[in-house]
This record gives structure tokens, C-alpha cells and sequence, in this order.
């Protein structure tokens, strides 16, 4: 995805069949994946009336060959009086739907600075062949106790996402057993200009913990091209 980076340097020999096919599964190159900057108006946020913003930046880079992959990705946020984000380093082959993955958060409300508040590590399984959707994840965690939660066990975070019609519609699902059930929906219309082949797309997206404390937002999208 994108621009090829080379990794090996070039023997200085006479030119060998074999020698360039050892050389292609050795070249490495970035990869450019969903990467986008959302800013929306925030009217209800943890179920109370305010005005607010939310600014969010999703982040995907990675480097890979024909064998394996190294992955970041990240979700960082902002608001008036709010801080969170989730961010991701994953590495796993081309021939397995599971990589092996390492997640931390870290949030600030009210003032306070933003503070690491969990570390987990396990492995993410690709549900993108799934029948009823386009693309999705699971990420089956230990968490390790580092960080502001303090807390050592297991947790589950799923995501999907599906076409349907002229919407994109998105869900994401984080489950913590001494916590409650974490829920994001988020539906992303058809673009509606582009800016030098970026994407305008207006979105609406709601959170909730156990269906309560809602907290929603709209806005607008740009959307950088994804370079394969």
C-alpha cells in the first residue's frame, strides 16, 4: 500500500533470475490504511446536555512484505473538557487471520491530563470474510494492570462494518468484565466533495456504556485515499 520503501540493499552483481525473486519477498513498503479527521458538534455528551466538540483522528500505517506485517493504528480524541485514545501495535503473516497485538488507552476529563489507563496485549482475529459484513475485527486481550484502571483481566473489543445503500454503517463493542458493555455505532453517508482525493463524508455517531450515558455526535469527515 503506497510507496515502495526499500529495506535490503542491492547486491552489485550480474543480473539473476533467482537472486530477484529472493529480492522482492525481501522489499518491504508502507502501507496506508483508513486514516481520517472527523470534527463534530457534540450537543449530548454522557447523557447530559453541552456544547461540545469532538475532534477524532483515526491512523493507520504499517510496514510489510510478501511474508509478514507490522501495523499501527490508532483512534485519538479531543473535546472541550475530554481526552481519549486507543492506539494499537500489531504484527502477524499474510497466510493467518490472527496477529499477535499489544492496545493501551488513555483518557483526561474535567481538566485533568491525559493518563495511560490501561495496557492489554493478545491477538486481533479478522472477521473480514464474514457473509453479512465488509470488514471487522475481534480483539481478544489480557489486560495487564498498567495503567489508571488497574485492572488484570480479560477483555473483548469487536468492530464491523457494512455498506448498505448510500451509508457505511459501523460498530464497536468493548466488554471488560468489572466494567460495562462499551457500545459505538457510527453511520457514514456517501461522500459529499472531495479535496484533492480525500473524501467529505458527514457522519453521526453514538456511545453508550450499557445503553445508558449516551453521548452524541455529528459532523464532517475528510477521509485520506488508502494507499495499497
Amino acid at each position: 500500500m503506497g510507496q515502495d520503501v526499500q529495506v535490503t540493499a542491492a547486491a552489485k552483481s550480474e543480473p539473476n533470475l533467482n537472486a530477484s525473486k529472493n529480492a522482492t519477498s525481501e522489499r518491504a513498503k508502507l502501507s496506508l490504511g483508513y486514516n481520517a479527521l472527523q470534527l463534530g458538534i457534540a450537543p449530548v455528551e454522557f447523557g447530559e446536555l453541552k456544547q461540545n466538540y469532538r475532534l477524532r483522528v483515526y491512523s493507520n500505517v504499517g510496514v510489510e512484505n510478501s511474508n509478514i506485517h507490522l501495523r499501527f493504528q490508532g483512534l485519538n480524541e479531543r473535546g472541550v473538557d475530554y481526552s481519549f485514545g486507543r492506539n494499537s501495535v500489531r504484527v502477524g503473516t499474510k497466510d493467518l487471520p490472527v496477529d499477535v497485538l499489544v492496545a493501551s488507552r488513555y483518557v483526561g476529563t474535567n481538566g485533568s491530563k491525559s493518563a495511560l489507563l490501561d495496557v492489554g496485549v493478545g491477538v486481533r482475529v479478522d472477521l473480514s470474510k464474514l457473509p453479512l459484513i465488509d470488514y471487522g475485527f475481534v480483539d481478544i486481550l489480557k489486560q495487564t494492570g498498567v495503567g489508571k484502571s488497574t485492572y488484570s483481566g480479560p477483555e473483548i473489543v469487536t468492530f464491523w462494518g457494512k455498506q448498505i445503500g448510500p451509508v457505511t454503517l459501523e460498530s464497536t463493542m468493548a466488554k471488560k468484565a468489572n466494567q460495562p458493555l462499551f457500545v459505538e455505532v457510527e453511520v457514514l453517508m456517501n461522500p459529499i466533495a472531495t479535496i484533492k482525493g480525500s473524501a467529505v463524508k458527514p457522519y453521526a455517531r453514538s456511545e453508550s456504556f450499557d445503553g445508558k450515558a449516551h453521548t452524541f455526535t455529528a459532523g464532517l469527515q475528510l477521509q485520506l485515499p488508502p494507499r495499497p
